[in-house]
């Protein structure tokens, strides 16, 4: 599995390796992962954390009724913008990765 970015085929080393695997192991599977699956992931933890500190601080000053459901509303504020950076990025991603001549893309 090659964790893959936009610069890793211009690297020398990267493609040295990629062809000496190719070498020792002909009938070897190469994945291609690309490097943007680790950002969503990050994006997705902080847009998390910040809901639920905010949750948290609802519970512990006790809020209710009305005043609890904006403070809610507020903290998935912040939370949807790393669900919109997520798609975005995978847009582009995508598009990057279809663009790619001489591959071969299997489905999963």
């Amino acid at each position: 599995q090659v964790l893959w970015s936009p610069p890793y085929l211009s690297r020398l080393w990267c493609v040295f390796e990629l062809a000496a695997y190719r070498k020792a192991n002909p009938s070897g599977k190469i994945t291609l992962t690309p490097l943007y699956v680790e950002q969503l992931l990050t994006m997705m933890i902080v847009g998390l954390y910040v809901v639920l500190g905010c949750y948290w601080v609802a519970n512990v000053v006790n809020l209710s009724g009305f005043t609890s459901f904006v403070v809610y509303v507020v903290a998935m504020i912040p939370a949807c913008i790393p669900l919109h950076l997520m798609r975005r990025n995978l847009e582009k991603s995508k598009h990057k990765l279809l663009s790619m001549p001489g591959l071969r893309w299997c489905t999963w």
